[in-house]
């Protein structure tokens, strides 16, 4: 998150123009969730790093809420493949593992999410913390929570 050091001017056919300097407000992160059957979606800030220990301590609290058993689609990112989560998982057998096809980040659903927040709200924004942030960010959620609908996606191989 940066805050511009001059506020946002308009050049001579309207366009905005933001100021290259900014003072840094510091930087969050998020643990995307959704709820296929609902679409409902949450953002989870990160408290730390996002490594394993952190990633299966987010599928703790997804137990709490869910139950058991649930399906998880993920990325192959680092933290979801690393041998501390295959481990974590090895002994949660109720949760099945969906992995997205490497390199297809587009055939996730949170990740559209994070496209369309990136689109709606981040881009172009000034926040003054993160606190701030997180702030709207989770007043974009409450909003796109009201409207939700399930998610329903599918991909076929290519040949």
């Amino acid at each position: 998150m940066r805050t511009p050091i001059c506020p946002d001017t308009r050049d001579r056919q309207g366009r905005p123009r933001r100021e290259f300097e900014y003072v840094r407000a510091g930087t969050i992160s998020w643990y995307g969730v959704q709820d296929m059957a609902t679409g409902a979606v949450q953002m989870i800030p990160a408290t730390g790093r996002m490594d394993s220990p952190a990633f299966t301590d987010l599928l703790e609290q997804l137990i709490e809420v869910h139950g058991p058993v649930f399906t998880l689609v993920m990325d192959n990112g680092s933290a979801h493949t690393s041998r501390h989560t295959r481990t974590w998982l090895g002994q949660h057998r109720g949760i099945s593992v969906v992995h997205t096809p490497v390199h297809a980040s587009w055939v996730n659903p949170i990740e559209s999410v994070f496209g369309i927040c990136a689109r709606q709200l981040l881009r172009r924004a000034v926040f003054t913390s993160r606190e701030d942030c997180d702030a709207r960010v989770q007043a974009w959620v409450a909003d796109r929570n009201r409207t939700r609908r399930p998610v329903s996606f599918t991909w076929q191989p290519c040949t």
